[in-house]
C-alpha cells in the first residue's frame, strides 16, 4: 500500500480550504498559495500517516510505501525550495527530514519491528534552490 499526502499540490475545491505545506511557497503558474502548517498540524499529519500504515497492515497489505516524491508532502518538507521554515522542521537536512523520520518512528511503534516500511523519494527537484545532490550533503 502506498500512503501519501498531496501537500501544497492539494486541490482547494476538493479540500475545502487552501492546501497545507511546510511553507507558504506557491506552485508556479497556479493561483493558490498553500498555508504554512503549525507544529501541531505537522505532528497530527505524521500521526495520520502512521495510523494509515497501521490500518494497511490490519487490512492485510504486505508492506507500506510512503510517497515522499514528486512534490508530495514529505518531499515538501525535504526540499529547501518548498521548506523555508526556521523551526525544528526547517533549515538543515536533519531538520527537513524530521517530518519523515517522525512518520517512520510513529508507524514503527504501531506496526512492530518486522513489518516492511519503505519510502519513495526523489533526490532532485529540478529547480534552483531545491532538493539536489548539494542539498543532501551532511555537514
Amino acid at each position: 500500500m502506498q500512503i501519501g499526502h498531496l501537500g501544497r499540490q492539494d486541490i482547494p475545491e476538493l479540500r475545502g480550504s487552501a492546501p497545507i505545506a511546510p511553507s507558504a511557497i506557491p506552485i508556479k503558474g497556479m493561483d493558490t498559495i498553500p498555508r504554512e502548517m503549525t507544529v501541531g498540524e505537522i505532528e497530527n499529519i505524521a500521526e495520520k500517516f502512521a495510523q494509515a500504515c497501521r490500518r494497511a497492515k490490519e487490512a492485510g497489505f504486505d508492506a507500506v510505501q510512503f510517497h515522499g516524491a514528486h512534490g508530495n508532502m514529505i518531499n515538501n518538507f525535504m526540499s529547501p525550495f518548498t521548506n523555508i521554515r526556521t523551526d525544528n522542521y526547517g533549515g538543515s537536512i536533519e531538520n527537513r527530514a524530521r517530518f519523515m523520520v517522525d512518520i517512520i518512528n510513529k508507524a514503527r511503534r504501531l506496526v512492530g519491528p518486522d513489518y516492511p516500511l519503505m519510502i519513495k523519494m526523489n533526490f532532485d527537484d529540478f529547480v534552483e534552490g531545491g532538493l539536489g545532490k548539494d542539498a543532501l550533503k551532511m555537514p
